[in-house]
């Protein structure tokens, strides 16, 4: 019996690393800082973006009877083109669906627009559960201006 409890002790391991192996393909998370997000307050813009045609704004508040609209990338530059909307710090949270170079592509279409809507900042942020944006991890940071600008 103790010879079969020490085999299956030597045995988990080696099944535990088999099926991690053998699992799921899962997107590596290099560019991610491992730095957490503590500026929700001085946040003007917060975009949640799923895809090019899937992008939703929920800083400023722009439900309809209690619907976030879906926007494409040319309909949030036109809302957030609206006059009344700080242009200090924007946050786009990201998910997981997209590898390293696609997100890099992404951040600078981003930071493109941002630059163009006179924001100082984004901070790219992994998507969490919740509303709350604190606390999550940042992705990246591009600082659009020269002037002091923090955003954790």
């Amino acid at each position: 019996m103790l010879k079969l409890f020490r085999c299956a002790t030597l045995l988990l391991p080696l099944l535990l690393l088999c099926s991690c192996a053998s699992s799921h393909r899962v997107v590596n998370c290099t560019t991610d800082t491992g730095l957490r997000f503590h500026g929700q307050a001085d946040t003007d813009v917060v975009v949640h973006f799923l895809s090019w045609r899937s992008i939703s704004i929920t800083k400023p508040d722009t439900a309809e009877d209690n619907f976030l609209p879906i926007y494409t990338l040319v309909d949030v530059e036109r809302v957030l083109s609206r006059t009344g909307i700080p242009h200090r710090m924007a946050a786009v949270v990201c998910g997981y669906a997209y590898e390293p170079q696609q997100e890099a592509e992404q951040q600078e279409i981003w930071g493109a627009l941002f630059l163009k809507l006179g924001f100082q900042g984004v901070v790219f942020l992994r998507a969490g559960r919740g509303e709350n944006l604190n606390g999550l991890t940042i992705i990246k940071e591009l600082h659009l201006s020269s002037g002091p600008f923090v955003l954790r």
